[in-house]
């Protein structure tokens, strides 16, 4: 979400193992049975058969989820000649993926996923493709940090070496990235020891110690909203290996989308809107047979396909009943997200400057003020405070409740200083809450690159996936969510022959 601070839509937070409710095989004569009961039920009121039949469309493919994997994916099979049908329990696409139009009258905020890196080609690609405008972000000036830790705000003598040790460490595992294929990781040499070893464990061969210790550490849990005991190395250096230490510091935020992320949500979506995009559409099982897959939703109806994409967050698949369930350890880390976005008039820093920024072991881990288009009503000036939580900073804030947004205001005023200007309004952005995701992003916990990895990419027979958390290079991020869901689709278009978009 913001370089060295807060990547553009990092959040990640270890949640409990979901329980998945596991269904015996379908046999061939069980799914030819439960076809015929499907058609029975069809003519019984509330209960409707959607079978997503064309006769010259290559495959049938149902895709569970309608943020940017699901979107992205379905757009390229229906390109192709595929009969597509998205399934979104949400009333509204994106996912992850919030746009506020009109926030104060200052213009478009992103209540979740928000910058565009260095090395995010596949977004670039759409952009340009969909005509969307990219607009390059000012950087941060490192000596201008504030560092606020135990509840006192460092002064600048004190915070600027810290902020230096904290670069200068990241910097030790540049040479190790160097080495690792950051889209199959686990080919890499001593792949599994690295997966292993966990980022605290790093930060202590790092030797580095005192306040650096803790700025370090509320810099990782606020990035990838997971503590650094859990976070696996080798997924660090995949995010590193991708641009390099200079897009992992500050590539990570290179652009912004003018007008909102959620524009290219709807350009995806445009070719579904004839009845294949269908909102408000909880599944509450997936099984497949000797037949083929079959889809159930919780309103009573069920598709027939050939292949299913999963990319709804993994910690709402404890709704899904699979059959064959999935095995034990598939339970990708998620994590925790809390993000406060606040409009401020008559900001007084200097442009010239670069953007304010704060970092914090309180109750948001990082904070900055966006310097583009500072413009609000009647041509005042306007700035956009973000400050983030992440891990057990934002597990407290989803649970605070009313006390949130206040918790929220009080810290980024600690993290940035006066010159951001006065409050007009500000809101919070709870995802830990949200039914429909109850997580932030994906960072793999030690040992699961090197075992969750290769499970996702080569899926469980026809059940796919895709999704932030299916992506190593970059996991937790729009652009791997876009590019593992554009991956599923011409892997499928691949397997059956399709080679040209129709």
């Amino acid at each position: 979400m913001c370089g060295l601070f807060a990547r553009r839509n990092a959040m990640t937070h270890s949640l409990p193992p979901v329980p998945v409710r596991v269904s015996p095989p379908i046999t061939r004569r069980a799914a030819l049975g439960a076809a015929a009961g499907a058609l029975a039920a069809a003519a019984l009121p509330g209960r409707r058969l959607l079978a997503a039949l064309r006769p010259d469309a290559p495959g049938r493919v149902v895709v569970v989820g309608a943020g940017f994997a699901g979107l992205a994916c379905a757009h390229e099979l229906a390109s192709r000649g595929y009969a597509v049908t998205v399934l979104e329990a949400r009333d509204r696409i994106g996912g992850r993926v919030l746009s506020v139009p009109g926030f104060a009258g200052a213009g478009v905020v992103e209540g979740g996923a928000t910058a565009i890196g260095a090395g995010d080609a596949t977004w670039r690609s759409l952009a340009e493709r969909f005509g969307l405008q990219l607009v390059e972000q000012r950087p941060f000036n490192l000596e201008l940090v504030r560092v606020r830790l135990a509840g006192r705000t460092l002064p600048p003598a004190e915070a600027r070496p810290i902020v230096e040790a904290v670069s200068r460490s990241i910097g030790t595992v540049a040479p190790l990235a160097r080495i690792i294929d950051p889209f199959r990781p686990w080919l890499s040499p001593s792949a599994t020891k690295i997966d292993r070893t966990s980022v605290q464990q790093w930060i202590g061969d790092a030797l580095i110690e005192g306040p650096s210790t803790d700025a370090m550490r509320a810099m990782l849990t606020g990035i990838f909203g997971v503590p650094p005991e859990r976070q696996s190395l080798l997924a660090l250096l995949c995010r590193v290996a991708v641009g390099g230490l200079e897009s992992f510091l500050e590539g990570r935020r290179r652009w912004r989308c003018a007008g909102g992320n959620g524009q290219l949500a709807e350009r995806l979506a445009e070719p579904l809107r004839d009845g294949r995009l269908r909102l408000a559409t909880p599944v509450e099982a997936i099984e497949s047979g000797a037949e083929g897959m079959v889809v159930r939703t919780t309103g009573g109806e069920v598709l027939a396909c050939d292949d299913v994409v999963l990319t709804a967050p993994p910690p709402t698949w404890e709704r899904i009943q699979f059959a064959p369930g999935l095995p034990p350890f598939v339970r990708p880390q998620m994590g925790a997200l809390v993000r406060y976005v606040a409009a401020r008039r008559d900001p007084s820093w200097p442009v010239e400057s670069g953007s304010p920024a704060g970092l914090g072991d309180g109750h948001l881990s990082v904070a900055f003020a966006r310097m583009d288009d500072r413009t609000g009503p009647g041509g005042a000036s306007h700035a956009i405070v973000v400050g983030q939580a992440g891990g057990a900073a934002a597990d407290e804030l989803a649970k605070a409740g009313d006390e949130a947004l206040p918790r929220c205001r009080a810290a980024a005023a600690d993290l940035l200083p006066d010159s951001v200007g006065e409050l007009v309004t500000d809101r919070v952005f709870d995802w830990v809450n949200d039914p429909w995701s109850r997580c932030g992003a994906a960072f793999a916990a030690p040992g699961q690159v090197t075992t969750v990895g290769p499970f996702l990419r080569n899926g469980q027979g026809r059940l796919h996936f895709a999704g932030d958390f299916c992506s190593y290079a970059f996991g937790g991020t729009m652009e791997g969510a876009l590019s593992t869901g554009l991956e599923i689709a011409r892997k499928l278009a691949a397997r059956d022959g399709v080679t040209d978009a129709k």
